[in-house]
């Protein structure tokens, strides 16, 4: 019993030095302004006009090929991003997540479609009808 006692007294003087340091330390990371996202945002936004108005032509040039290149790389893998999310979603409802899951993605599919082809059927109509308005007034 004697020994019990003692390694409760050592496990809340361990525990209350780690409360004390974490105190410590925690009001010094408190201490450090944080600054938001949408500030950080308007800050490298800042920087990008800044640095492409005084840079050298070639190093704006390399800056452009590496935005567009990371552009290119996150509209790649938003939709996998997306789809893992989703999956991960309806994986975590109980009974009928893989039914669910299939119905959602034919509801996302099947409205892919009929938005491509209405574009598709509103852009031959209207260009039909914008060639068809040149033509009278000449």
């Amino acid at each position: 019993k004697n020994r019990k006692e003692n390694v409760d007294i050592k496990s809340r003087y361990l525990y209350n030095e780690v409360v004390i340091i974490n105190n410590i330390f925690g009001g010094v990371r408190d201490m450090k302004k944080k600054i938001g996202l949408v500030p950080k945002l308007i800050m490298g936004i800042a920087a990008g006009i800044i640095l492409g108005s005084f840079a050298p032509e070639a190093v704006v040039r390399v800056l452009v090929t590496a935005s567009t290149l990371f552009s290119a790389f996150l509209k790649f893998v938003i939709p996998f991003i997306i789809i893992g999310f989703v999956t991960a979603g309806i994986a975590d409802l109980a009974t009928g997540a893989g039914k669910l899951l299939g119905i959602t993605t034919g509801i996302a599919y099947g409205s892919t479609i009929v938005a491509g082809q209405s574009l598709s059927l509103w852009h031959q109509m209207y260009s039909q009808h914008l060639l068809m308005q040149v033509w009278h007034h000449k």
